[in-house]
């Protein structure tokens, strides 16, 4: 599996441009959490698994909007442990069947 590994003290910048696809769209939605700032992901495929990860995003406190094809999340104020008990098992589940 492939994974992003961010080391070092210095602030990142810049932008990656990678394939339109639910596998390399999950991880960077997860990581939106971490930013301080808005996230914009480019050409995200509509797919029920987006669709249930953006739910999870909401439920602890993030926002996110489409724009057209894009997708641009809104940082959390504070991230809530409250999850969404249903949408996490729609995660998991499909996760487990690839």
């Amino acid at each position: 599996m492939e994974y992003i590994e961010v080391t070092g003290g210095n602030p990142l910048r810049g932008s990656i441009r990678p394939a339109a696809a639910k596998n390399s769209v999950l991880p960077l939605l997860a990581a939106t959490l971490l930013c301080a700032q808005p996230c914009t992901l480019r050409r995200v495929p509509l797919l029920r698994d987006v669709q249930t990860s953006l739910d999870l995003l909401r439920a602890v406190g993030s926002g996110a909007a489409w724009a057209g094809q894009d997708l641009v999340t809104q940082p959390a104020r504070q991230i809530s442990g409250r999850g969404r008990a249903a949408a996490a098992r729609r995660v998991q589940t499909g996760a487990a069947a690839h």
